[in-house]
């Protein structure tokens, strides 16, 4: 008779001192032992978890066709973990930095889709502040050799307003405010304060520099007049 396990558990009845001994009592325990001794040398046991009324199990299975033998490590770092999983989740190479809302991660790029009105791809509080400023940015992007132009930050954007709207690829401080201290004297308040790069000599020659560079005015069909600056 083939063995009950893996798919149950075999019942055995329990033997007294003066029963008969049946060659299926000996042959049963055989086949149970010998599947069980099968599955540990083959590794085809599959772990389960009983939940938490014993009413069911938790299987822990892959779905991977290995060619070697592989090691899943969990490192719980001698602590106790809870591990909630909400939905299917495929992880490669996952976070390895803190990305909480209160942890300052260093990421090599960052790209963001398409957003849409309402939506805006970047937003903050006064929480995420870097120093003095509520937003920073910072690195270095050096020219590769090729022909093109090197910039610190480029804004490319595609809009199409609704007419009597107003629209600028760039808005700053569209609604923000500057609320003055109760006493003492602020030196400035700018809507928009521009600082003068600091410029370092690498031998080539330089035709001329400026703070702020219009490099024109908009070409359209207006009623007034296209402007550099207004």
């Amino acid at each position: 008779m083939a063995a009950s396990y893996p798919s149950s558990v075999k019942s055995f009845t329990t033997k007294a001192t003066g029963d008969k001994i049946q060659a299926a009592h000996i042959n049963d325990l055989q086949d149970e032992v010998h599947a069980i001794e099968t599955d540990l040398l083959t590794g085809g046991i599959t772990p389960t978890i009983s939940d938490s009324d014993d009413s069911h199990v938790l299987t822990l299975a892959t779905t991977s066709n290995l060619t070697a033998n592989r090691t899943l490590t969990f490192v719980p770092g001698d602590a106790s973990r809870t591990l909630t999983l909400s939905g299917n989740a495929t992880v490669d190479d996952w976070f390895n930095q803190s990305v909480k809302s209160t942890a300052a991660p260093t990421f090599g790029s960052l790209t963001l889709n398409a957003g849409t009105a309402g939506s805006p791809l970047l937003s903050g509080s006064d929480s995420y502040q870097a120093g003095p400023a509520l937003y920073t940015f910072g690195g270095t992007n050096e020219g590769d050799g090729d022909v093109g132009n090197t910039y610190g930050m480029a804004i490319g954007i595609n809009l199409k307003p609704d007419a009597g709207e107003t629209s600028a690829v760039l808005l700053v401080n569209g609604s923000g405010t500057i609320t003055t201290a109760a006493s003492g004297t602020h030196v400035l308040l700018a809507g928009v304060y521009v600082i003068p790069p600091t410029i370092s000599d690498g031998g080539a020659t330089v035709t001329r520099t400026a703070t702020l560079y219009l490099s024109g005015a908009p070409t359209a069909t207006v009623s007034d007049d296209n402007y550099v600056l207004y």
